[in-house]
């Protein structure tokens, strides 16, 4: 069995809550809009409240319903007692032995949906899945239990279980995870004997319900955790984009997540492996570089641990940085370009002078010094033939600067 702590959700914990005072709250006209807000009609003419996505669509279409026959009603004394024995069966799972246990809490969940399906879009119903999704969570059936987690924050998405849902849900992936880390299976590798596992594709399970976890409750609990852990997959799986992408994700959303140092720092190092070359964009080398800056400022302490690391990766920012100024005043003097080729040999000179590339560069500047600025244009009276493109040059003319 995975995770800890046996909880039970009694369905008489619904009924108790605490008054509330609110302006106006015992006037007839306030009674009335609220009930016209918040409840719907049924054929008895009693106001129900509606409970879940289904019950507020319920509320204008049950007329609808009720006249063909489509609705059933609600049998809230079966319901009750499926609940209760639901109840009983998970009480004595927690004590019983292994093979038994699971046994129980199997009976357990059937008991419990069995009250969810009695009485639908109802307080009861709240409860009853998530303690199916509690019990086959215990019986170590976790794709059935994530199953009924995910039905639940379906139908009630502001459920008082959001934050346990996710946390149980982030149990289950790392456990897809982990699994697959130990012992990798081809997708098309199907499980039968397991009942922890899905049927197929353990890892990319994993991943999917780290996504729903964000998708349904973006700013939970446990949103950052979940962010963290499809980074650290991605990188594990040596997936440098997807994980460069997701630690950026992390800093920028849950800036006050304890993943925040882990984020920065893991996030240099695949900034710098997307780092493509000098032909390439220049953006990793960057943010590698805006990120190191950022470790040392805000992280000081934790930065101590890896200092040679850091100092490593700046040394090799700089290198990559020089090299690719190098090159592009290697291509311009190849061309001719003198001009601006030297523009790029006094960065190299100002702004890393102490990687290898300095000692190239002042080699290249006192070589272009005697040689024109700019490459000699043959044929020149042939390209006179053909029209000026320019829009500035009429100007240019009409001043004077150019014949």
């Amino acid at each position: 069995m995975i995770g800890t702590g046996l909880g039970t959700a009694s369905f008489s914990s619904i009924l108790t809550g605490c008054n509330v005072l609110r302006p106006g709250s015992n006037t007839p006209e306030y009674d009335a809009a609220k009930r016209d807000i918040e409840s719907y009609m049924d054929e008895d003419g009693n106001y129900i409240r509606p409970e879940g996505l289904k019950g507020e669509k319920k509320k204008s279409s049950s007329a609808f319903a009720s006249m063909f026959g489509l609705e059933k009603p609600a049998d809230k004394p079966a319901a009750k007692q499926a609940y209760l024995e639901g109840d009983a069966l998970f009480e004595r799972a927690k004590n019983a032995e292994e093979d038994e246990r699971y046994k129980l809490f199997e009976q357990a969940a059937k008991k419990y949906k069995t009250a969810a399906k009695l009485w639908k879009s109802s307080a009861m119903e709240q409860d009853a899945l998530f303690m199916a999704g509690e019990s086959y969570f215990f019986a170590d059936k976790l794709p059935a239990a994530e199953d009924m987690y995910v039905r639940l924050i379906k139908e009630y998405p502001r459920t008082k279980f959001l934050d346990k849902t996710d946390q149980r849900r982030m149990e289950i992936a790392l456990f897809y995870l982990r699994y697959d880390a130990a012992d990798p299976q081809a997708f098309y590798e199907l499980n039968f004997t397991d009942r922890r596992r899905p049927w197929n594709d353990t890892r990319r399970n994993g991943v999917r319900v780290l996504d729903k976890m964000r998708m349904d409750n973006p700013t939970g609990r446990h949103a950052d955790d979940a962010t963290m852990e499809l980074a650290n997959e991605a990188f594990r799986r040596e997936n440098y984009i997807e994980a460069r992408e997701k630690f950026e994700d992390l800093r920028i959303t849950y800036p006050d997540s304890p993943h925040q140092f882990e984020a920065h720092f893991l996030g240099l190092k695949a900034a710098i492996e997307t780092y493509q070359g000098a032909q390439y964009a220049s953006e990793p080398l960057d943010e590698a570089e805006k990120l190191i800056k950022k470790l040392l400022k805000q992280f000081p302490n934790e930065s101590k641990e890896h200092r040679e690391f850091i100092d490593r990766a700046y040394a090799e920012i700089r290198y990559k940085k020089a090299e690719r100024l190098h090159d592009q005043a290697a291509y311009r003097m190849a061309r001719g370009e003198n001009n601006s080729a030297k523009i790029y040999l006094d960065q190299i000179l100002v702004e890393f002078p102490d990687t290898p590339f300095a000692e190239q560069a002042k080699a290249s500047v006192d070589k272009i010094a005697t040689l024109p600025g700019e490459p000699v244009r043959h044929f020149e009276w042939l390209a006179s033939l053909f029209p000026e493109s320019s829009r500035t040059r009429p100007l240019l003319e009409a001043k004077g600067d150019v014949k």
